[in-house]
């Protein structure tokens, strides 16, 4: 008997039983789409999580905020960790590590713009690292290298500047779609001074006058960021060429001290170094490598990514958890397919043993009983990928929700739509050979039962 025989044949005897054929193949398409869509959740709940971690910052972002005073605890003062220009190369050194940068922060900077006045909080930083940081552009651009007192600011900036009488917010909390700002950034003329008292009307405050004023800086905004859904941080500072908010921070210190205020309390605290630094890694396999390394040279630090491998563990638990009850409905769809295969032979036990009589090998009797389980299975698997590709599409389209922690994950205005069912090709096709695979296995014992009955015997047989 040639192949093509013994397909036919197998067809032929499975349609002489509809029925039992089709009832048999329900099980396996039941199966399937069990297992798939149990899958697709858990993948779904993995690509939200993505999307939600790239919608709050960059994960390949590695914050330093400090220096681990438990490891450097019984280490010499030479040896031990410090945020200063020596750390920033030592992180450059690092493997997988794409750039480095310090940051400064520094507090009440006066500015003002005629009868304008506002405090704003600056944000000093290597200008090429801005784009790492993922911030979008409202109008303008980003700060460049040759930058010098050029100011790229947070949306709520503009709000922030009100006339300089006696009742002020100092800061701005209302909604910026319903009020206009007094103050145009990107357009009108702005100076900013180290001075709390610059730009205020002088009925207003005490003035000394052995007092020594402070510089005045003409700045230029050249760039306005887009506001976040989330009130951000972002929102409310000042990004400026770290090497000028250097030169503010000293102005600030010693215009503090000839004035005899505390010089830390509007400055940066960390007055030996950098208040933070940031590093950017190539991508997101290699964070957590660095991170590690950054840790045992004595530094505090977090990533957005230290969430992610929590919360894909979690996905990873749930899809396993899925994926096993799943399973538990194509098992009992193989049995379905061993049990029909094995009543298949004994009903036609007469027939195997004319089939052995007139010539047919063991060979081709096994191959007949595997290729009908084969197609039961594989038959089964198509429809179950269809069934569960359309289980899919409803649960997208309704949004219903399977997992309490859905209720409170964040996603922004306008950031992708959250998935519940997510099934890649990969799935439809792993999902279609392995459910022919179950078939196969299933009319294994079955078939080899068929080829073990003697010829005689199965003839005599009713």
């Amino acid at each position: 008997m040639n192949n093509i025989d013994i397909i036919l044949m197998a067809l032929k005897n499975l349609f002489k039983r509809k029925l039992r054929t089709f009832l048999t193949i329900l099980g396996v398409v039941i199966g399937t789409a069990s297992i798939i869509v149990m899958i697709s959740l858990g993948l779904a709940l993995n690509k939200n999580f993505d999307n939600q971690l790239d919608q709050i910052s960059d994960i390949t972002l590695i914050k330093i905020y400090g220096i681990d005073d438990v490891f450097n605890k019984n280490l010499p003062e030479s040896k031990k960790s410090k945020m200063d220009d020596k750390a920033i190369f030592n992180f450059k050194q690092l493997k997988n590590v794409e750039s480095v940068t310090p940051i400064i922060n520094l507090y009440g900077i006066k500015a003002v713009s005629g009868k304008y006045v506002a405090n704003l909080s600056f944000v000093g930083l290597e200008p090429s690292f801005l784009k790492n940081l993922g911030y979008e552009l409202e109008s303008g651009r980003l700060l460049q290298e040759d930058d010098k007192f050029d100011i790229l600011c947070g949306a709520s900036i503009p709000f922030y500047f009100e006339k300089n009488t006696k009742r002020r917010n100092y800061y701005f909390y209302g909604d910026q779609e319903e009020q206009k700002a007094l103050v145009d950034v990107m357009k009108d003329k702005i100076k900013i001074s180290v001075d709390s008292n610059y730009g205020e009307n002088k009925s207003l405050v005490e003035q000394d006058p052995d007092q020594k004023p402070a510089k005045v800086h003409s700045v230029k905004f050249v760039g306005l960021l887009k506001k976040s859904a989330s009130y951000a941080e972002y929102d409310y500072n000042c990004y400026m060429p770290i090497e000028q908010v250097k030169q503010l921070k000293l102005e600030k210190e010693k215009f503090n001290k000839s004035s005899g205020a505390n010089s830390n309390r509007y400055g940066n605290k960390n007055s030996d170094g950098y208040d933070n630094i940031y590093i950017k890694c190539k991508d997101l396999d290699c964070v957590k490598d660095v991170a590690d390394q950054v840790k045992k040279m004595g530094y505090n630090l977090y990533y957005n990514g230290e969430y992610l491998e929590s919360m894909k563990a979690t996905a990873k638990n749930m899809q396993s958890l899925l994926g096993a009850i799943g399973a538990v409905s194509l098992f009992v769809a193989a049995i379905g397919i061993a049990n029909t295969m094995i009543m298949s032979v004994y009903e036609r036990t007469k027939e195997i043993g004319i089939m052995k009589v007139i010539g047919a090998s063991i060979k081709d009797i096994k191959k007949i009983f595997l290729i009908e389980s084969w197609i039961i299975g594989f038959l089964g698997g198509i429809v179950g990928v269809g069934l569960s590709l359309i289980i899919s599409h409803v649960l997208n389209t309704t949004s219903i929700s399977f997992f309490a922690m859905d209720s409170f994950s964040y996603m922004p205005d306008g950031a992708e739509k959250k998935i519940v069912s997510l099934i890649p090709v990969w799935l439809c096709v792993a999902a279609v050979i392995f459910a022919g695979l179950v078939g196969l296995c299933s009319g294994y014992f079955p078939a080899k039962r068929a080829t073990k009955l003697s010829a005689l015997t199965a003839i005599k047989s009713e």
